[in-house]
Order: structure tokens, then sequence, then C-alpha cells
């Protein structure tokens, strides 16, 4: 019985030491200063001190097939030199990238580095690149790694591959440390990997670009590509509204621009509107950053873009008075900023004519067209000898139109093009010869 558990408190303890130095599920070994490659792990063209014997053995080659099948035809093949020092020189591999095999059956599978990155305004996930954005707001860098953040690492040892973020300033200046922040030497912990949050409070203004380089490994810095590179231009930003019109024909929609603070909120509404709601430009419903206050929508919440703007349609109708409204925006936390446009609705026009000379025999058909500038249908009416003092309907004239009942006008649609047309027979409808 001693022995037995003797026995188990020995296991007990390899257990619990191994448990000490083993990395997690997909961390690499790292040990005395290198990194030892397990059977399936991934290594990196321009990684150098790789030791390959621990766990594969006495490697002298890399192999790599067609379908990553060692049955089928050799593709290409890397000599290892030294199985306990491996650099993956990019003359060897030659970018045949993918699995390789030793001549023991295990894996290794060999990739680029690559980044990419792109500039986002903190608290969102909207990208500033190649926008404009106030000097109080804050940024920062997201970057992709998707294969070096997830397979070049060894957590407990936080060991990782490192970046820098470097700017070039408006006068020409490289930079890493921005609005304050040290942007060297940043550990690459995952595939997405977001920086910190930088504030422009303090930079000059003007278009910045910038750039992810590798810091380490070595080999990555030296050789590896960079990002592509980001821009963005910052400004201290006043509140102003514009609009794509200054005049337009009612039951037509025009679009005010807010320009501001990025991603901030606002206040849009209708000043000294007309006291029947229908007769008011109102905002049109379902625009993105756009949230309707009250019923009338006359009044809207509106958050602005990454670049500080946002386009918000009003829609006018035939209903729509015919005047100079006034637009406001404003600071929902200090009214007194806020800024004005004015846009004029004007009453549309109707024209009409008739087909031929205007001199018909009684059972023809007349051809009316014309354009409607105001409304969406065009009514008709008769006028002329013997019929309603009011007007009468156009198939059975000696019946009054009624303007409580659109029907009685024969209504006709207006077409996209502000165009319309109705054909009338005088065929059996009553009408004596004379002029109508």
């Amino acid at each position: 019985m001693k022995n037995m558990t003797k026995i188990v408190v020995a296991i007990s303890l390899i257990l619990a030491a191994s448990l000490l130095v083993a990395p997690a599920a997909a961390d690499r070994w790292y040990e005395a200063g290198q990194f030892h490659i397990r059977d399936g792990d991934t290594i990196f063209v321009w990684e150098e001190n790789l030791n390959l014997a621990t766990f594969l053995g006495d490697v002298n080659r890399l192999r790599k097939f067609v379908d990553d099948d060692p049955m089928k035809a050799l593709v290409h093949e890397i000599p290892v030199r030294d199985a306990a020092n491996f650099d993956v020189i990019f003359a060897d591999v030659q970018r045949h990238y993918g699995v390789y095999y030793t001549d023991f059956g295990d894996e290794v599978v060999i990739r680029e580095p690559s980044l990419a990155t792109d500039v986002k305004l903190s608290g969102t996930v909207d990208s500033v690149d190649g926008k404009t954005i106030g000097d109080n707001e804050e940024i920062y860098f997201r970057t992709h790694a998707p294969y070096v953040g997830a397979f070049y690492a060894n957590t407990q040892l936080n060991q990782y591959a490192q970046i820098t973020v470097e700017f070039t300033t408006p006068g020409g200046a490289k930079l890493t440390t921005f609005g304050g922040v040290n942007l060297r030497g940043v550990d690459l912990t995952s595939t997405q990997f977001d920086t910190v949050n930088i504030p422009l409070a303090d930079e000059p203004a003007g278009t910045y670009t910038a750039v992810v380089k590798w810091a380490a490994p070595g080999g990555f810095a030296d050789f590896a590509a960079s990002s592509g590179s980001v821009s963005f231009t910052v400004e201290t930003r006043l509140i102003e509204i514009t609009s794509n019109v200054d005049s337009l024909v009612r039951n037509n929609n025009f679009v005010v621009t807010i320009s501001g603070e990025s991603a901030y909120d606002y206040r849009l509404f209708v000043k000294n509107p007309q006291a029947v709601v229908e007769e008011n430009p109102r905002i049109t419903d379902g625009q993105p950053g756009v949230t309707i206050t009250d019923a009338t929508r006359l009044e809207a919440n509106v958050r602005t873009r990454a670049d500080g703007t946002r386009p918000i349609e009003f829609r006018t109708t035939s209903d729509t008075e015919a005047k100079t409204f006034t637009i406001r925006v404003e600071d929902w936390a200090d009214p007194d900023e806020y800024d004005e446009v004015k846009v004029r609705v004007e009453a549309g026009a109707i024209t009409i004519e008739a087909s031929g000379d205007r001199t018909y025999y009684i059972g023809e058909e007349v051809t009316f067209s014309g354009t409607n500038t105001d409304s969406d249908t065009t009514y008709f009416f008769i006028t002329g000898p013997n019929l309603p003092r009011e007007g009468g309907q156009l198939l059975t004239p000696m019946v009054a139109v009624n303007e409580a009942a659109p029907g009685t006008f024969r209504p006709t649609p207006v077409r996209t093009d502000d165009t319309y047309e109705r054909k009338w027979s005088t065929s059996g409808i009553g009408l004596d010869a004379g002029s109508y």
C-alpha cells in the first residue's frame, strides 16, 4: 500500500509539473530563447533560429506535394541545414506556401506574414480612412494579421510578434508616438488587433497618413511587407447645415446635409412650422442615423457618420405650403451652437393641350395632354353651353362635378416626368354643337 501511495503521489507531481510548462493548445513551444516546432505547427518565411529537432527529429529537408498528399508528385523541397537552428529563407521557399512534410511523416505549414490595417473612430467600427474628423475625437487602428496573430505566439511566456504604427505628419515628419500614445513595438496578440484609443486634441490640423510595420521578429521587420497606408484629416469642426437646392416645386424632395463632430447627436427640426402639419416639408422615414422624435416628422435626432456628416431627406407634397421654410440644426447639449438653411417651396404649374386643331365632329375622340408639376393627379371637368355652372363631369357633362367628391373630376395620374394624358370620346354623351 505504501508503494502504491508513492506511485500515485509521483504521478500527481509529474502531471502538475507538466501543467506548469505546457503551452496552450494553439501556442508554440518556447524554451531557451527558441521556438521548438511540433507536428502541425505553422512557421513563416523570414523566421530564424527555429528548433525542428526537439519534436520532429533529425530533419534534413521539408517537402511539399500535390494536393498535400505525400503519395502524389513532389512540388517543392526546402533543405534543412541545421534542424536545431533553422532559418526559413525566402529564396528557399520561393513562394511555395502550404503544407510540408518531413521524412518521418510530420507536417509543418509555411506561410508569408501579412498585415492589413484600417483607422477607425473610437467607440465605433466606422472607418475614417480618407475622411475628415474633428480634433476633439479619438481614433484607433484595427490590424489584421490572419496567420501570425493565430500561430506565432506563446501566451504563457508573452512571446508575440510585434508591430509599429508609423505616422507621417502634414509636414512630412515620421512619428511612432501620436496623441501621446507610444505605438512602437506593440504586441500582436490576436488575428484582429485593436490599438488603444488615440486622442487628437493636441495634434495640429492637417492630413496624416499611417502605415503598420513589423517590429519583431527581426526577419519580419527587415523583409516582410508593411500594411497599406491609411489617411485622415484633422480639423476643428463647426456645426453646419446645407441644402442641395435653394428652391423646389412642391411634390418633390430635397436633402439637407449636417456637418459637425464625428458620430455625434444633433437636433434637426423645421423652425416655426405651419400649424397644419401636412403643410410643412417632413422628414422621410427610415433613413440611417436619423431617429424621428415626434409623430409630425418635423423633428429628429441625427447622428453624424465617422466623417462628421449626415444627409437627411425632406419630403414635400401638394399640401405643402408654398413659402420659404427654415431648417435648423443645433447641439442638444448647447442650443446656442446651431446653424440654419432656408429652402423655398413653390407651387407647381399645369398646362393642357388638345389633339388636332381643336375643332371636332360629335363622336370624335379628343386627346388631352400636358404637364402638371404641382401634384400626382390631374382632374378634368368641362364647361360650356347648357352645362352646369360649376362644370360638368367629363363622361356625363350634364351632371355637375362635386369638389367634395374628387372622383367626379375624372382623375388622371401624372407620370414621373410630370406629364399626363387623357382620351375623351364625344360620342353619346349628350353634348350640343358649340365651344367648350
